[in-house]
């Protein structure tokens, strides 16, 4: 039998036995409660103010009101996030003691209900043992009842909406809501899961992370296609015109001989005729003349390990042949890209000139601007040939800057052989 209490007495005696919740989502009040005792199977304890529940033939049930009347339209299972049942233990024959939890598989009346009803346990949810031992009585005992609430909300058609409690060990007594004296009537309490709130400001940049370490080395990639490379298939006489990648065929190009009168470096005269292969300008003291003279066989320049740029310029000179070679003569200058400040010559021949003795001199030419002068630097021999005589080698401190010229000048007066191809004498010439 209900026990109605003023809902501000109700309040009041809450806050003083500290309920478990100061705040909760949906509270649904219990409807009906009672207890069986095999002990008795024919006694109802509809109307009792205490409430024992042990695990030798005491049982405490528990009615609960309609989900439907407390839950927001709609709600599903879902939608809940925890479900717990309250109780009041008023106090138990052993500490260690720890409810069973079972949902009743049909529907009872508080006032009729005995032990020979024939109320049982439902399949699902299945019971279980609450992990809570109870024990410091009195006080508010909570159970999570979450899956037999949830089954509730997905099967209203329930005709029990019961819970049974009986204990693992000794004997726990609860107050009823007919105990006037606390009024500590049972409740569940379902927590709902509510929607998402808004998003929140994006947080502080976190500090930078140290550098990870260096990753294994890729694979080998695959080759390239092989380029065009350098054209080759000139003919003798041809030089590379150019390189475009695409037209293989005109690269090669026979250079035009002859040309017009050129005047010489040494600007004194002018050449009388066209050159031949093989012939270069040179001059003497009165004429510029096409001579089978000094043919560079290489013009370079190098770095050495000191930082300093040095020119090396090699010569081949004939000396007599079957062209009669005037007393004078010179090859053409070599234009420095780049300033030195020593200079060094030598000559060698391959073999005994001749019995007449010449002289090798190297010179310079200096850019004036609009014109070039032209010195003496130095002699390599003035006795080369003389029978014996077939190499030289000096050296001078003379400073060259950038468009300055160098040039070799041979003296002899007389042609060293009437026949034959002449003898051939290597020069170097080094500016560093």
């Amino acid at each position: 039998m209900t026990n109605p209490v003023q809902p501000l007495l109700r309040a009041a005696l809450a806050t003083a036995v500290l309920a478990p919740f100061a705040a909760r989502a949906v509270e649904i009040p219990v409807r009906s409660d009672s207890y069986t005792d095999s002990a008795n199977p024919t006694v109802n304890y509809g109307s009792a103010t205490l409430l024992p529940a042990n695990g030798t033939g005491k049982t405490v049930l528990f009615k609960f009101k309609s989900m439907a009347t407390f839950l927001p339209a709609g709600t599903a299972s879902s939608d809940i996030a925890k479900a717990m049942l309250h109780v009041w233990v008023r106090g138990s024959t052993n500490n260690s003691a720890r409810f069973v939890v079972k949902r009743a598989n049909a529907d009872w009346a508080e006032g009729t209900l005995t032990a020979n009803t024939g109320l049982g346990d439902a399949a699902l949810p299945a019971p279980f043992t609450d992990s809570t031992a109870i024990n410091n009585l009195p006080q508010w005992v909570s159970v999570d009842v979450s899956d037999i609430v949830k089954y509730w909300v997905d099967n209203p058609g329930d005709p029990g909406r019961s819970i049974l409690l009986t204990t693992t060990v000794g004997e726990v007594t609860l107050d009823s809501k007919e105990n006037t004296d606390t009024s500590h009537a049972a409740f569940v309490d379902v927590t709902l899961i509510g929607p998402a709130g808004p998003q929140g400001p994006t947080g502080a940049t976190g500090a930078t992370g140290a550098a990870g370490a260096t990753g294994a080395t890729g694979a080998t990639g695959p080759t390239g296609a092989t380029g065009p490379g350098v054209p080759t298939g000139g003919s003798a006489g041809q030089v590379l015109a150019k390189i475009d990648g695409t037209d293989y065929n005109t690269q090669w190009t026979t250079p035009t001989g002859g040309g017009s009168n050129a005047t010489s470096l040494q600007g004194t005269t002018v050449a009388s005729t066209a050159p031949t292969n093989g012939q270069v300008l040179t001059y003497d003291s009165s004429a510029s003349n096409w001579k089978p003279m000094d043919i560079p066989q290489q013009f370079n320049f190098l770095i050495n390990s000191g930082n300093s740029t040095i020119l090396s310029a090699h010569y081949i000179t004939i000396i007599g042949g079957t062209q009669a070679q005037s007393s004078n003569e010179q090859d053409g200058f070599r234009m420095l890209s780049a300033p030195c400040s020593k200079v060094s010559m030598n000559a060698i021949s391959n073999t005994v000139v001749s019995s007449n003795t010449y002289t090798i001199k190297l010179r310079k030419a200096t850019n004036t601007g609009s014109s070039y002068t032209y010195s003496d630097v130095m002699t390599c021999a003035s006795n080369f040939g003389g029978g014996s005589v077939r190499s030289c080698n000096t050296s001078s401190n003379t400073s060259f800057v950038a468009g300055d010229g160098l040039g070799i000048l041979v003296t002899g007066g007389t042609q060293a052989h009437n026949t034959g191809g002449g003898v051939a004498v290597y020069m170097t010439v080094t500016c560093q």
